[in-house]
């Protein structure tokens, strides 16, 4: 599997893990969100997507006061294992 698949499986996982607990969050929306998003991106725009989400991520789950459960925690540790992929935008514009 690829890093692009593991990563959207990853984040896939958690949402589906999240939706059971805290359906309403905006953190659960946001990750189910990118991760659809990511499913259908490629190449400079799966980084930049992903980007995105690293950056808006910390703000959303810190507004909504969200704790992850040690599971929830382990899935997460998945996503941000990927989060080199998102700082590799910067060499597409060279």
């Amino acid at each position: 599997m690829d890093n692009q698949t593991q990563l959207v499986t990853a984040m896939q996982t958690l949402a589906e893990a999240l939706e059971h607990r805290a359906p309403a969050a905006a953190t659960t929306k946001l990750i189910s969100e990118t991760a659809t998003s990511l499913a259908q991106c490629n190449g400079v725009a799966f980084t930049g997507t992903f980007q995105q989400f690293l950056n808006q991520v910390p703000v959303t789950k810190f507004s909504d006061g969200l704790s992850f459960t040690p599971e929830e925690h382990r899935l997460w540790q998945q996503v941000e294992a990927h989060k080199q992929l998102g700082n590799n935008l910067w060499a597409a514009r060279v």
